[in-house]
Formats: structure tokens, C-alpha cells, sequence
């Protein structure tokens, strides 16, 4: 080679991402709740919660409900809250008195992992 020997140095940032190793875990498999029936639209039933382990996206969850239109849920923080959908009085024809639905968590992660629990909302009757 030539001389004197050429040296050239730089700077190198590495980004090491998780993997996404581990599925969402909900604090409880079913949850259950209890509204009256003459409760508001937006009214709040209850708060699911699911964690998952792994960092970044991959540890970042989001909620949804299945096989329910009567309940909304936030996708961020788990509160679950009655929609603007939901009839719950009683008219002397047939009202449901339970609400049962799926909960679903899942992360955010590249090939996302999810998980889910069992919901029952209870209707109470006013009079």
C-alpha cells in the first residue's frame, strides 16, 4: 500500500427492536358488570386491562369488542362504555337482561399477537 496508511473513522448509530415474543395477557380471563337499565348513552361499565411484555410497538396494546354493538370500548384504555346502540328498557316486549361479548387485546407489534376475554354485563331493573 501506499504511504502513509489512510484511517478513517465514523460514528454508527445501531436501533436494536424487540422482537415481538410475547402475547398480550389480560389481568382477568372474564370480566363482569352491572348497569341499570335506564343508564345513559356514553355511560361507563367497566375497564379491561391487558399487558404484554415485549418493548416498544410490540408491548403496545389496543382493545376491541367482538359480538357486541350495544358497548363501545376506548382502543387505548380499556373503558368500556354503553353506545348509542344499546336499548336496555324494558317496553313490555322482550329486553335482554345480560350482554355477553369478547374482549380482544392485541399489540402492535410486526406480526401482531392478541388475546381474549369474556365480558357479561348484567341489566338491573329500575323498578
Amino acid at each position: 500500500g501506499g504511504q502513509p496508511g489512510l484511517t478513517t473513522y465514523t460514528t454508527l448509530a445501531i436501533t436494536i427492536q424487540d422482537t415481538n415474543t410475547h402475547q398480550p395477557v389480560f389481568n382477568s380471563t372474564s370480566y363482569s358488570a352491572r348497569i341499570f337499565e335506564d343508564a345513559a348513552i356514553d355511560s361507563y361499565v367497566l375497564t379491561v386491562s391487558a399487558s404484554d411484555k415485549d418493548l416498544g410497538a410490540a408491548g403496545d396494546v389496543r382493545y376491541s369488542l367482538v359480538g357486541t354493538n350495544s358497548f363501545d370500548i376506548d382502543p387505548e384504555n380499556g373503558t368500556i362504555t354503553l353506545s348509542a346502540n344499546a336499548s336496555l328498557e324494558h317496553d313490555g316486549s322482550y329486553a335482554k337482561r345480560a350482554y355477553s361479548f369478547t374482549v380482544q387485546a392485541i399489540d402492535q407489534g410486526y406480526s401482531a399477537s392478541s388475546v381474549s376475554a369474556q365480558v357479561q354485563v348484567v341489566i338491573l331493573d329500575v323498578n
